[in-house]
């Protein structure tokens, strides 16, 4: 599979520096800043923090994926940005919404959120070129990144904190612990024939920890003040997704072969765990 480099990064690549850019991250700064000096509530300072951004550069990424579509006359190479740009509002969505509900069900929404934005950046990660090139392939990524995530959730439990976990805190602990494994997995096999899916595996791999970050004192009903720093990891990670994806086609590259799309025995260190 390979991108019409020059058309679509012309009619679609996202541009960070632009003023909307640094309007909207200058509004996350502030609302940052605001949350952690106490001047905000932290959840409503969490949703003005990644809200905008997320909208932004979600439609950035739509707008991509749009124009590798028209480029290409199909929905193959277009997929990958398209996904990742749901998986970016996504999260934004997110926390607006644990902004607006009652804080009992901060929980769960967080737990939903996660859910859906981790299912969106791991089929983002999963469909971009070079990760597989059939749906078996694209299934043994999977299955490789599950193996490795369910033995960090063993390991994590070994080591979680003395008391009772939450349901929610345990279901938000393991999806982002097997997404973050599964998007590591394709990342590194992407990176192969384009690099710059490394900067969308790290993007979508912050963004997840980010979001986990707020999710799970939520689940504990813990203040909430201490863990907004969270709330900059999606900002980081969707700038990352962003600069991944508009250069994930700069450079023509050989499409890979079917051969190419065996399991884990070329990555022995991502196989330590398992």
């Amino acid at each position: 599979m390979v991108f019409p480099a020059r058309a679509a990064h012309r009619a679609g690549s996202p541009r960070l520096a632009t003023g909307a850019t640094a309007a909207v991250l200058s509004v996350s700064a502030v609302a940052l800043l605001a949350g952690l000096a106490g001047a905000a509530p932290p959840v409503g300072a969490a949703a003005l923090a990644t809200a905008p951004v997320a909208a932004l550069l979600s439609a950035r990424l739509m707008r991509l994926a749009l124009a590798l579509h028209a480029a290409t006359r199909t929905f193959g190479p277009c997929r990958g940005a398209g996904f990742l740009g749901m998986g970016v509002i996504a999260g934004g969505a997110t926390t607006v919404a644990a902004a607006v509900v009652p804080a009992g069900v901060r929980g769960p929404v967080f737990a939903t959120g996660v859910a859906l934005t981790a299912t969106a950046h791991v089929l983002g990660l999963l469909l971009l070129p070079g990760a597989a090139t059939t749906v078996a392939g694209r299934l043994r990524r999977g299955l490789d990144g599950l193996s490795i995530g369910v033995t960090l959730c063993f390991v994590a439990w070994l080591v979680r904190p003395s008391g009772p976990v939450p349901l929610t805190a345990l279901a938000v602990a393991s999806a982002t612990a097997v997404a973050v494994s599964v998007v590591a997995v394709a990342a590194v096999r992407a990176a192969q024939h384009r690099p710059a899916a490394l900067r969308c595996g790290a993007g979508a791999t912050l963004s997840l920890l980010g979001l986990a970050g707020l999710a799970v004192p939520a689940a504990y009903a813990v203040p909430g003040r201490p863990f907004l720093a969270a709330a900059a990891l999606p900002v980081l990670g969707g700038l990352l997704i962003v600069s991944g994806a508009s250069r994930a086609g700069v450079t023509p590259v050989p499409t890979p072969s079917v051969a190419g799309d065996g399991s884990l025995a070329g990555y022995p260190l991502l196989t330590v765990p398992v």
